[in-house]
């Protein structure tokens, strides 16, 4: 049975059925709240599911998936890695769900953001990447940025400027923000 009321006030009535549009919501549920939603019109069935795993929380992959290679590609072509399990990130709660699910299986865990610095055996290591986190907030009275782990420089140095802020940059506005933020170096 279902009953509406005013915000704060006891539901006491019974709702009729099939009264307006359907709305189905979908999320996730991590230990920062809310993570991820999603909202279709209409009933939840396996292909807005897998749509909502795949798109909202980030592919998870295995050799021979689609978009397996593609997820794993980095800027060293002489070097392919290989790993078992790769997920696709979009919040600190998939890399968190990541992390644990490695330690349960005995797997090492290994970050990649662009595409940089995957030089070693992969063999028994659940990927993490984190290209699809890319929140950039900038605080121009503190003069500070809070960034994601998939965040390049280029966005930082972007939404700095409005604020007329200029970070130090290296080399390239292409890599990822947080080796510079952290020690300097790409």
């Amino acid at each position: 049975r279902y009953a509406r009321a005013p915000r704060g006030q006891r539901a006491y009535g019974v709702v009729p059925r099939n009264h307006g549009q359907r709305v189905s919501v979908i999320g996730a549920l991590g230990v920062q709240g809310l993570v991820a939603t999603m909202s279709v019109d209409g009933a939840v069935d396996t292909e807005v599911f897998n749509v909502f795993v795949e798109r909202v929380l980030g592919p998870v992959l295995r050799p021979g998936d689609p978009g397996w290679r593609e997820e794993i590609a980095g800027f060293n072509l002489s070097f392919t890695p290989t790993p078992p399990l790769v997920v696709g990130a979009t919040s600190t709660a998939d890399i968190a769900a990541a992390v644990r699910y490695a330690a349960s299986v005995g797997k090492r865990v290994a970050v990649q953001a662009t595409g940089h610095g995957l030089m070693s055996d992969l063999d028994d290591t659940v990927l993490v990447t984190t290209r699809r986190m890319t929140s950039v907030a900038i605080d121009p009275v503190a003069r500070t940025a809070r960034v994601a782990a998939g965040v390049r420089w280029r966005a930082v140095i972007d939404a700095a400027a409005v604020h007329g802020l200029a970070p130090l940059s290296g080399s390239t506005s292409q890599v990822v923000s947080v080796p510079i933020s952290l020690d300097g170096r790409t």
